[in-house]
């Protein structure tokens, strides 16, 4: 792939293998395009919560949360 406009990362929850993931998408991908990962919870969910944290921190990505109850999150990232 050229280019990926959206991705939805909803696989592994372990930290390393979302940066993998996270990695081969941001590189096929311009200002304006979008990646959702599911399970944004620091709870259940560590190795996204902390992975999504530390993309905001760089400020590459405009990061929105969102939260449908205590124990289900989204973190939607629009790239910069």
């Amino acid at each position: 792939l050229n280019r990926i406009n959206f991705a939805f990362l909803d696989g592994s929850h372990n930290k390393k293998k979302v940066t993998r993931e996270f990695e081969w998408i941001t590189k096929r991908q311009i200002s304006g395009d979008i990646i959702i990962f599911d399970d944004y919870d620091p709870y259940n969910f560590k190795g996204i919560y902390d992975f999504v944290d530390d993309l905001e921190k760089k400020k590459n990505y405009r990061i929105s949360k969102i939260f449908s109850d205590k124990n289900r999150g989204y973190a939607i990232a629009y790239k910069l």
